[in-house]
């Protein structure tokens, strides 16, 4: 009943059938919960009492709690900033459905952000990603072929990737694919 009246935006009556469902562990409702608190909604910003809830929820399938966790640890908001958990909450918020999640862990294996510099599990983060058609996944794709996976650049797999971020309307997409075609009318006319 909290969350139905808080989708109908009556904050003031859903709040203490909200308070009282995440004191019964009522996962959904603790997770609601945080979120307002975390960004201030019907309730004062209190990002320190969001994170307690939202550790709280760390043995729950509810892979959006982590992937809020995982987003406070690496910003360092309410929390001491910890990129190396960050990294395996995003991994565990991925696993548990969240989409967005794979594209924070290939950002951090891209750039040895918590976890070693690595291209190739970047990739494969991002894969899992773009299942879902993902474009951000899909032109980080593109740029981690276009580097060069083992080393030597894959460009027509790094145009692939890009015209399916360009096909989503993704605006990076557009152009890298641009580009790409430039350089390779550069070529065709040398």
């Amino acid at each position: 009943m909290a969350l139905r009246l808080a989708r109908e935006g009556d904050f003031n009556e859903a709040l203490p059938l909200l308070q009282f469902a995440s004191d019964l562990r009522h996962e959904r409702s603790k997770y609601a919960l945080a979120t307002w608190y975390l960004h201030g909604r019907a309730v004062p910003k209190d990002i320190k009492r969001a994170v307690k809830l939202l550790q709280e929820l760390l043995e729950s399938g509810i892979g959006e709690a982590h992937y809020d966790l995982a987003v406070c640890y690496e910003t360092g908001s309410g929390v001491t900033q910890d990129c190396r958990k960050a990294f395996e909450l995003y991994c565990l918020a991925g696993r548990n459905g969240v989409s967005d999640a794979w594209i924070e862990a290939g950002r951090m294996s891209f750039w040895g952000l918590g976890t070693k510099a690595d291209l190739k599990a970047a990739r494969d983060f991002l894969l899992r990603a773009a299942r879902s058609h993902d474009s951000e996944a899909e032109y980080m794709l593109g740029v981690i072929y276009e580097k060069g996976v083992n080393g030597t650049p894959d460009i027509q797999r790094a145009r692939h990737w890009y015209q399916r971020a360009a096909g989503h309307n993704d605006e990076f997409g557009k152009k890298a694919q641009a580009a790409l075609n430039e350089l390779d009318r550069a070529i065709r006319q040398e």
